[in-house]
């Protein structure tokens, strides 16, 4: 085996102790994004290491998630988005997953080569997540609209200089107006790519179902500071994904589901358990047993994300 080729020559090593050695890198820079491909050579049986180093699985530290940034080229922001290989010399096969264990020496390539793509874009170059930041492992959209709601107030009435006559000041006194409201509403989706198993099962489920069908009891700072009893927890979908990972179960794509209703009403910010009551024309709390119940029932949701608030809430 020649020094080329011989992993003990090799000079360098990543942050996890695999021998590499350089063969091609490139790149490009934009005005904010930067791109560089790496193309090295590595011992044939540390391919599925370099792949975990390169994209570690998430870990569970008791009640807390976290996800491990993708490899990092040292002193940069670029970060790992994707991993290929092949066998360096045409005509001679690898075989990095010891498929075929009892093969004549010299069968494969004892090593093989590997090119790493990075780039700087923003969604994937964060570092480690942060349990108490669920902007760090999460994918939030939104879509904002409202709806209607067709009432009478008992101080409604037409402008008095809409008015020209005597009589019609009278018919505009007396006359029971209609009215429109609209009730801004906005539907937020928060996806969770990547939730393992053990992590849903013992811990993120329980989240779940308690708190499915009900309203937020402090502000939340991952709807970027909604207002108490603006939020309800709509519903959650889950499926399972599979993964070329063979040290964990498949993890899941968690899907959950908010609306938020938030009506500002006289410096005042009413929810979902305020009704628009049309014979004192006000929003008001609305409690299903005359006292204590209100239609939603609450709960700090922001326990979905994490086992503590993360931030001063109001």
């Amino acid at each position: 085996m020649s020094e080329y080729e011989d992993p003990s020559t090799w000079r360098l090593q990543t942050n996890g102790g695999i021998p590499f050695r350089y063969v091609e890198r490139d790149g490009s820079f934009g005005m904010e994004e930067a791109v560089v491909s790496e193309t090295v050579l590595i011992p044939a049986d540390r391919l599925e290491d370099l792949a975990l180093e390169m994209f570690p699985a998430p870990l569970i530290f008791g009640t807390s998630l976290i996800y491990p940034g993708t490899g990092l080229i040292n002193g940069t922001n670029l970060r790992a988005q994707s991993l290929s290989w092949k066998a360096h010399f045409d005509g001679k096969p690898v075989d990095p997953f010891a498929s075929d264990p009892t093969a004549p020496a010299g069968t494969y390539q004892p090593n093989v080569l590997v090119t790493i793509e990075y780039s700087t874009d923003v969604q994937r170059s964060q570092s480690e997540s942060d349990p108490n930041d669920p902007f760090t492992f999460l994918e939030i959209s939104a879509n904002a609209a409202g709806e209607f709601i067709h009432s009478t107030a008992p101080k409604a009435g037409w402008a008095e200089n809409d008015v020209t006559s005597s009589s019609d000041v009278t018919k505009n006194k007396l006359q029971t107006t209609p009215i429109s409201i609209i009730v801004p509403e906005t539907d937020w989706n928060v996806t969770w790519p990547r939730v393992p198993r053990a992590y849903l099962t013992d811990t993120l489920i329980a989240k779940l179902r308690s708190s499915l069908g009900k309203v937020n009891t402090l502000s939340m700072p991952i709807f970027f500071g909604a207002t108490k009893e603006t939020i309800l927890f709509v519903g959650y979908s889950i499926r399972q994904q599979f993964t070329w990972r063979t040290a964990t179960q498949p993890p899941f794509k968690l899907d959950l589901k908010f609306l938020e209703k938030r009506v500002e009403d006289q410096a005042h910010i009413r929810g979902h358990n305020h009704i628009w009551k049309a014979d004192v024309g006000k929003w008001q709390h609305l409690r299903v047993d005359g006292a204590n119940q209100t239609i939603y029932r609450t709960t700090d949701l922001n326990i979905i994300f994490s086992p503590n608030a993360w931030f001063p809430t109001v």
